[in-house]
């Protein structure tokens, strides 16, 4: 059975899910922020779908995601190194896309709040201190990648910046806002419940964008894209 991926449905099936689960979060704030959850059944059922509750749906759809560009990237790494064409590159950002996914589920951005605030005494939009060492590190694979990013096909090279545009305004542009609005008012409030829906959002958006430039990538550079499934039974 061989089963072929579409890269523009893949896109609208991935836009779909996310527009799902933003309706349940807003469901989840109406509940929170307007009912007094006085509709939660069970006490708990729409922090199954908050956008700032980890180890839930929409933490656990993110880190799919977040592998499925993973496994994407290694695809091409790999066809590219069966074509002796630069692959290192791409191996890279596998990897990379891995430890987000591990980050999405584990939390790990978290735990180093305390450390960083307290070495660095961070305040104001740097209240989340995580965001200094993480945005270290995103300008120095910009500097490292430029030269990657000018050596893709043109409309690649645009998808990736967009998408890579969108989640970065959302992980560190809306996590700042957030960070300081947090400082001042704590983290229960309506305010920072929009500010961080508008976070994962986006970070989920420029995600589904990302997927849609590499499996376009795939299609146009190394030919159709499919997924074969092999059956485990022996053919006669």
């Amino acid at each position: 059975m061989t089963l072929t991926l579409s890269p523009k449905k893949v896109l609208r099936l991935l836009l779909v899910v996310i527009f799902m689960l933003f309706i349940a979060n807003a469901a989840s704030l109406t509940s929170r922020h307007g009912l007094g959850h006085r509709f939660d059944i069970g006490g708990g059922i729409f922090s199954l779908f908050n956008f700032d509750t980890e180890s839930n749906i929409p933490s656990f759809y993110s880190a799919l995601a977040l592998v499925l560009a993973c496994v994407l990237l290694g695809t091409i790494a790999a066809a590219q190194k069966k074509l002796a064409a630069p692959y290192l590159p791409w191996a890279t950002l596998s990897v990379i896309f891995a430890f987000l996914s591990i980050d999405e589920i584990a939390a790990l951005h978290e735990r180093l709040i305390g450390t960083v605030r307290n070495i660095l005494g961070a305040q104001g939009l740097f209240y989340f201190a995580w965001i200094i060492p993480y945005s270290i590190g995103l300008i120095i694979l910009g500097i490292v990648y430029i030269r990657f990013l000018r050596a893709l096909p043109k409309r690649t090279a645009i998808l990736f910046v967009c998408s890579g545009s969108i989640f970065v305004l959302g992980a560190i542009g809306f996590e700042m806002l957030g960070g300081m609005r947090a400082e001042v008012h704590g983290t229960t409030g309506f305010i920072f419940a929009l500010l961080y829906t508008a976070e994962e959002s986006l970070e989920m958006l420029g995600i589904a964008l990302f997927i849609y430039s590499l499996l376009e990538f795939i299609g146009e550079e190394h030919g159709r894209i499919e997924v074969s499934i092999a059956s485990s039974k022996p053919h006669p």
